[in-house]
């Protein structure tokens, strides 16, 4: 609490770093440890440290026993709690966090529960220490968060209908030599380029380009028929040609799971390359 005081004025922000320090550190030591007594511990850390100097100390306290409270609550409608947690304080987000956490924002992923899933990952997005925070059970948790919304931000225009089309246009677009036609095709959102070894979220992966400089004075090819790696879910489509430096590149599609959007759930997109043969 004392570290994080150093950069933080008031005493609500570093006794709610405080609380957050002691769950990291426990999430490393005890990771078995239920949640809720996670969280319990925590606070009580806190105010027994601290209560003694800082009034702030029990209010903090109060306001996450009310997010457990809430959290085993489930006739609560989760937009409501969230709202009502607040969002203008560092106590304030900590519960927020602590609510998320409990009632498994990131196991929404039903028809029906994406409104819920979409409003605790953008609450968990706006905190400002969101990309550093574990969540047990989701090791991934920001990326996958950030994935989904900026993918429902999106106006997803670039996906097909089908894995067929998006082929067909795909293999067009190359006997045309149609760089515009390739950068049109190519998603929006979370668009790679990386070697296989790499990881997708890894900065170096992310990549905003056109086609138009890997394609002039190349001769560019692709397989008459997608790559035997493919299945229902995701599809591989062997090029090569496409500069001097590493020729093959293996254009990766990808079926859209997006069930709060029936029209585009299913939907199919170009999500990325990999650079050289496959492994």
């Amino acid at each position: 609490a004392e570290s994080v005081a150093l950069t933080h004025g008031g005493p609500t922000a570093f006794l709610a770093g405080a609380v957050l320090a002691h769950v990291m550190s426990r999430l490393v030591s005890e990771k078995q440890l239920p949640l809720k007594q996670l969280f319990l511990q925590a606070v009580d850390a806190m105010k027994d440290q601290f209560g003694h100097q800082y009034s702030q100390a029990y209010d903090i306290a109060t306001l996450v026993r009310h997010a457990i409270t809430y959290a085993e609550s489930p006739a609560l409608n989760q937009v409501e709690v969230m709202e009502k947690l607040g969002c203008d304080t560092a106590a304030q987000v900590l519960a927020g966090a602590i609510y998320t956490c409990l009632v498994c924002g990131f196991k929404y992923e039903n028809e029906g529960e994406w409104d819920l899933a979409l409003k605790s990952f953008s609450d968990f997005l706006a905190q400002e220490d969101a990309s550093s925070i574990q969540i047990t059970g989701e090791p991934d948790a920001y990326n996958y968060a950030q994935r989904l919304v900026d993918f429902n931000d999106s106006p997803k225009d670039w996906t097909f209908e089908s894995l067929e089309s998006l082929e067909k246009a795909v293999k067009t677009a190359i006997t045309n030599y149609n760089y515009r036609a390739l950068d049109n095709y190519k998603s929006k959102v979370n668009f790679f380029a990386m070697s296989w070894r790499q990881d997708a979220y890894d900065t170096n992966s992310q990549e905003d380009f056109s086609m138009r400089g890997f394609m002039r004075g190349n001769r560019i090819r692709y397989n008459a028929e997608l790559d035997e790696a493919s299945n229902p879910n995701e599809a591989y489509l062997r090029t090569w040609g496409w500069n001097n430096y590493v020729s093959v590149w293996y254009l990766y599609f990808r079926k859209v799971n997006f069930p709060i959007d029936p029209e585009i759930h299913g939907r199919w997109e170009w999500a990325g390359i990999y650079y050289g043969e496959m492994l």
